[in-house]
């Protein structure tokens, strides 16, 4: 218990140190004057009393005080270099991979060439009513296309560049996802509800600390919760638009200071649901759901979901969380019931597509997943010819091929290496 308070104080373990060694000095002395008396040879360079050198043995140490900064300075070393190696052991293959890609992530949107709908640049409104009916009718890539060609007629319309990085989240397309909600929330830093797709965006791409920052301002930014925040929240790079490297966390601690971030914006979103218990509030449950999901509470994220649902019966991209939760702790088959869900309610929602095939993979039952997956793929290529970027998830062909495999068929597996639907068509419907 010591030595850990020590560590945690190195100052006070210097002038702990400092005392001993006067006292251990002063023992010494004295015991080489009784033995001198007792022998009967006092040394007369001893005639000094024990008090005066005592005095004289502190102005040394008071002389050499930078040695206490020197011990301070070696100990927050030496913490960095332990705390530096627990980070390496914390950090899994899945959190380096996505470190590696958020530093890589693109910052500015990459516009699809060719899109037929920028003929009627000029109308941002009729462009965005045709992107919803799109929607609608199961036509996911044509939504994206018209909310680009919207956005182009009008950079400044925050509710457009929303729009397509909600279509491009929904399309296993975090990568552009993300930049289309920042720009969304540099224009218009007050829209929480962006701030929790963003949020959820950064979950699914494993870049928590990001997420927890969108999560804290999606609270802080909701008026219905202003009473309790005493400090108005500082813009950040995300709202202020300048250049933010990605990363999990800003110093080495990396591991604690992830923690303590998660457990204060999930105490923000307790606080906030306990303002009025018996009135769900389903933006606050998506927030703690999504906080449950990253600590691995699986349960409690649920729970969380489900509240949210008896609000937001309708909601697809909730009942694909739900499904992706209930996924996530072994339990699929529950699952595959809350992706049908989402599916009904839009019939070309993709994400969801997709993870009821990873649920049916679960399941063993390959052949249905590998449907499933070739449906999200057919979808992702409709209406997108002449795009200047892959519009089919890597995700997606990767557990085509894996489910292949599985199956035993290594030749349709290696055609996913040519990114053509063709070579399944007599095998598999979709």
């Amino acid at each position: 218990a010591a030595a850990t308070a020590a560590a945690a104080n190195p100052e006070q373990w210097t002038a702990e140190y400092q005392a001993q060694r006067i006292a251990d000095a002063a023992a010494t002395l004295a015991e080489e004057q009784t033995q001198a008396d007792a022998f009967g040879h006092r040394d007369g360079g001893r005639a000094a009393s024990l008090e005066e050198w005592t005095t004289a043995f502190k102005r040394s140490l008071d002389a050499s005080s930078s040695w206490g900064e020197e011990f301070a300075k070696m100990r927050e070393e030496e913490e960095a270099t332990m705390w530096g190696a627990m980070d390496d052991m914390w950090q899994s293959p899945q959190e380096a991979e996505a470190e590696a890609a958020a530093a890589a992530a693109p910052t500015e949107y990459s516009f699809q060439q060719d899109n037929p709908y920028t003929d009627n640049v000029g109308d941002c409104d009729a462009l965005l009513q045709e992107g919803h009916a799109a929607l609608q009718d199961g036509h996911l890539a044509k939504a994206v296309l018209c909310f680009e060609a919207a956005v182009q007629s009008d950079t400044q319309r925050a509710d457009a560049w929303e729009f397509l990085g909600l279509a491009r989240a929904e399309n296993e397309q975090e990568d552009l996802a993300i930049p289309a909600l920042v720009r969304c929330l540099q224009l218009a830093p007050d829209n929480y509800a962006a701030h929790m797709a963003l949020a959820v965006s950064y979950t699914n791409e494993m870049r928590y600390l990001e997420a927890y920052e969108a999560l804290e301002a999606s609270i802080r930014r909701n008026p219905a919760y202003a009473k309790l925040f005493t400090s108005p929240l500082q813009p950040h790079a995300t709202e202020t638009g300048e250049k933010n490297t990605p990363q999990f966390v800003p110093s080495s601690h990396r591991y604690l200071a992830m923690s303590k971030y998660h457990d204060r914006v999930q105490d923000l979103y307790i606080n906030a649901a306990q303002m009025a218990p018996d009135d769900v509030d389903a933006d606050v449950q998506v927030g703690l759901g999504v906080l449950y999901n990253i600590s691995t509470e699986y349960a409690k994220a649920v729970d969380c979901f489900t509240a949210a649902l008896s609000k937001r019966p309708s909601d697809a991209m909730l009942w694909n969380k739900l499904g992706a939760t209930l996924a996530n702790s072994d339990r699929s088959a529950e699952a595959v019931n809350a992706y049908r869900q989402a599916l009904q309610q839009r019939p070309g929602y993709i994400r969801a597509r997709y993870n009821l095939g990873v649920a049916c993979l679960n399941l063993k039952a390959y052949r249905e997943a590998a449907e499933h997956f070739l449906t999200a793929l057919s979808l992702q290529q409709a209406h997108s010819e002449g795009a200047t970027h892959s519009t089919s998830s890597d995700t997606i062909w990767d557990s085509l091929r894996l489910v292949l495999l599985t199956m035993g068929k290594r030749e349709l597996a290696a055609q996913t290496q040519n990114r053509s639907l063709d070579p399944f068509k007599d095998e598999f419907e979709f």
